[in-house]
């Protein structure tokens, strides 16, 4: 969520600077047209829907919306995710994208790294 730093060195603070967070996101494949996610944060995003894309010429292209629901917890740290399905073809750049719509004022946009489908 927004965190605020300050930096000390001796006895001088540096003013307090405010940084937005990003929910950590991995997308991993479980086996062909068979994906994974997991979106680790602070708060759950159960019910929240991430976007599904793939890279083309021009850039992301959304190929699907994926709802996530609560898939573990820990005492600091929530763990939404969903395994689902594409028809997306072999080879092709994929990525989850968490737009800021979902990740509302709290946090940052969020995407995972980008794999091979």
């Amino acid at each position: 969520m927004r965190t605020f730093y300050q930096a000390t060195a001796g006895d001088k603070q540096s003013d307090t600077v405010m940084v937005n967070v990003r929910p950590r996101v991995t997308l991993v494949k479980v086996a062909a047209h068979k994906f994974r996610t997991r979106v680790s944060a602070a708060r759950s995003f159960a019910g929240k829907r991430a976007l599904f894309q793939k890279r083309n010429a021009t850039g992301w292209r959304t190929i699907r919306r994926v709802q996530l629901r609560v898939v573990a917890s820990t005492v600091n740290t929530i763990i939404s995710g969903k395994t689902f399905r594409s028809n997306v073809r072999r080879h092709r750049s994929v990525r989850l994208f968490l737009p800021q719509q979902v990740v509302t004022d709290c946090y940052a946009v969020a995407f995972s790294k980008a794999i091979r489908s």
